[in-house]
């Protein structure tokens, strides 16, 4: 397990994840997780392992530590047998029990919308600048941060050969792979064409209120009730979440990761993907509709 955290895991996951989240967790594999189970060989990592170590997994002061703290442990360490797994070096990721102590609350899966409830939610709005939000995030399939920090100056919205609806430059990424120019839908085209007429050209495409945007959840929530469109759980990467579903249906998980920029299909497939067997949807409809301006 050390060989394979130095060679590999520390960077592949250090590429995933912003510098902030990756220091705190190397300090996990390096505090916890290397001076018990470094030694073991990854193919025969066990529950029965994992649960001894985890029980008497303790601190720099020798006490036991918190419910909060080796669920932490547990899932930097679950996250690279879950990658070995994805990549078939090892068959399957041998199971886990359940903490105690944790008050982690265990969330309902994301329940991507259909097609016709993305346009409700769209129409749902009340002002050009929610309509472009919420249409941004829901085409192109763009982590919150990465909605809210466009500038206009990223933004293309005439034509060209390689992006036809024009394009916007994502920058602010999680990671430095994720930065790109993506192309827009006609949607995402009409609806900036709209708010640039009444913001103007510079600085950041969606201000709300005195200051540059730094949300839509409440925007999402509220819209999603004006729709009459019900979830047990709206949250601002809901719209990630649908994108990523609504191409996987019509493309294939590939697509998907590539919508997301991901380099991994599968953990698009893990994460994003809430495809239903056998389902279809008309992309055509959702992100390519023509739009008057």
């Amino acid at each position: 397990l050390q060989e394979f955290f130095d060679a590999v895991w520390s960077k592949t996951r250090s590429a995933q994840l912003s510098n902030d989240g990756w220091r705190r967790e190397q300090q996990l594999w390096k505090s916890y997780l290397l001076p018990q189970l470094g030694d073991q060989r990854v193919g025969t990592l066990n529950a029965r392992d994992f649960d001894r170590f985890i029980r008497d997994a303790s601190g720099a002061k020798g006490q036991l530590l918190s419910g909060n703290t080796r669920r932490l442990i547990r899932a930097a360490y679950r996250s690279a047998l879950d990658w070995c797994q994805w990549e078939e070096a090892i068959p399957e990721v041998h199971r886990f029990r359940r903490l105690k102590g944790t008050t982690k609350k265990v969330l309902p899966s994301p329940e991507p919308l259909t097609a016709t409830e993305i346009q409700a939610v769209v129409d749902a709005t009340k002002t050009p600048e929610e309509r472009a939000v919420l249409t941004v995030a829901f085409h192109l399939g763009l982590r919150p941060s990465e909605v809210c920090g466009i500038v206009w100056s990223d933004v293309v919205l005439t034509k060209a050969p390689d992006h036809p609806n024009g394009s916007v430059h994502v920058r602010g990424t999680k990671t430095a792979e994720s930065e790109a120019r993506l192309p827009l839908t006609k949607e995402a085209q009409a609806a900036l064409r709209r708010l640039k007429r009444l913001t103007g050209p510079e600085g950041p495409v969606f201000v709300h209120r005195s200051g540059p945007r730094k949300s839509y959840r409440s925007l999402l929530k509220r819209a999603a009730a004006d729709a009459g469109v019900k979830r047990g759980r709206v949250f601002q990467y809901l719209t990630r979440h649908t994108a990523a579903t609504l191409v996987s249906q019509d493309q294939g998980t590939a697509a998907a990761a590539a919508l997301l920029r991901h380099t991994n299909p599968r953990m698009v497939e893990k994460i994003y993907d809430h495809t239903p067997a056998g389902a279809r949807v008309d992309l055509e409809r959702v992100f390519s509709r023509e739009s008057e301006d």
